[in-house]
């Protein structure tokens, strides 16, 4: 039973629009944000998974908006494929060239 010293969990809702707006009224109850944005992330996967191959043509990005009770956005998560059109290389950076980005130089 439920005591009145015990808080309630929290609702998030995870709105998803994938070129459709698919609201999320009901929620889920969880017990803080961190566990809200780790069921975000197993969800978005999930509904990625769920999609095949069609993932890999939409052609707009997926955006899931996670709100609470009162509708408040607290996060969003935006996902897409992006395959190139033609030969294209991957040149990742070394930890030099990196260092030398986020440092700024001395004026």
């Amino acid at each position: 039973m439920f005591n009145e010293t015990q808080a309630a969990m929290p609702t998030y809702h995870f709105h998803v629009d994938n070129g459709t707006f698919i609201p999320d009224p009901a929620g889920t109850d969880l017990p803080n944000l961190d566990a809200a944005q780790v069921e975000a992330v197993r969800a978005a996967g999930e509904m990625i998974n769920d999609t095949k191959q069609s993932f890999w043509t939409h052609k707009t990005p997926w955006i899931m908006h996670v709100t609470d009770d009162r509708n408040r956005l607290l996060f969003s998560l935006q996902f897409a494929a992006k395959v190139p059109s033609g030969d294209a290389l991957y040149i990742p950076r070394t930890e030099e060239s990196s260092a030398g980005q986020k440092e700024s130089p001395a004026t």
